[in-house]
């Protein structure tokens, strides 16, 4: 049972933030509710697509104060539309799982660094002239290939709009790294 990316972000949604293994949990029960099969390597695929397209973010429990969290968290990326899927809407009285409200400045945190992994990656790309320069260590976060400059700016400035802070910053190194 595929979810979209906005579908993902809004079963997060409803509970402010899930691990990865909550989130499996849902969607898994989602799709025995509707009659659907579900496979987890599907799954797993679909989250890091959303990822990758910043539906998704995921937020270190480290960076979250008063939580009791020893797992990351997947909460609505700057880029998703969070909807509710069919039978979704009660999730919250199925899953075992609480509600967490995830600190915007937590949000902001992990969004700067996976934006700063991403700039790393388009600079390493850029100085790339086919030899073998190193592992990118960034690329296990991102879950995808060297990201496009022009939709970088197009997340900051979504980012902007989730976070309410500034992201003139990153545009600049964005702009830089082209």
């Amino acid at each position: 049972m595929p979810l979209d990316p906005d579908e993902f972000a809004g079963v997060c949604d409803l509970f402010g933030g899930l691990t990865r293994a909550e989130l499996a949990g849902a969607v898994a029960d989602l799709a025995a509710r509707r009659g659907d099969e579900y496979d987890r390597q599907s799954h797993d695929r679909a989250v890091a697509n959303a990822r990758a397209a910043y539906a998704l973010l995921e937020v270190a429990p480290d960076a979250i104060d008063g939580l009791d969290v020893d797992a990351p968290l997947l909460v609505p990326g700057p880029r998703a539309f969070p909807t509710t899927p069919e039978g979704g809407e009660d999730l919250p009285h199925l899953l075992d799982a609480p509600r967490r409200d995830v600190p915007r400045d937590a949000v902001e945190t992990a969004l700067r660094a996976r934006l700063a992994a991403d700039v790393a990656a388009l600079d390493n790309d850029g100085a790339d002239d086919g030899e073998d320069g190193g592992s990118d260590e960034g690329a296990a976060d991102r879950d995808v290939e060297t990201p496009d400059p022009d939709v970088l700016i197009d997340v900051t400035y979504d980012a902007a709009a989730l976070t309410g802070t500034d992201f003139t910053d990153v545009r600049e190194r964005i702009a830089d790294a082209r």
